[in-house]
């Protein structure tokens, strides 16, 4: 069968409350680090990402921000 494609204004439901699947193995896509030092061109989500299993929001709280804005050598903590 040939891959389905989303289309340009689709609309997807993400749950937000659900469990993941252990069956599936971890959700981590790579173990996490204590810290991490932001790169030129990353973001918060780009960096959440890496990781799978951690939100945006838990590593700025992690790391005392308040903001999503992100310097290139500032150290995050990813929870």
């Amino acid at each position: 069968a040939a891959p389905q494609y989303l289309q340009p204004g689709t609309k997807l439901t993400i749950p937000q409350n659900s469990s993941w699947p252990s069956a599936l193995g971890p959700r981590s896509i790579r173990n996490h680090p204590e810290t991490y030092v932001v790169q030129a061109g990353d973001t918060i989500n780009r960096i959440a990402c890496k990781y799978g299993d951690v939100s945006p929001d838990a590593i700025l709280a992690a790391s005392g921000l308040t903001s999503s804005d992100l310097k290139s050598g500032q150290k995050l903590s990813i929870p």
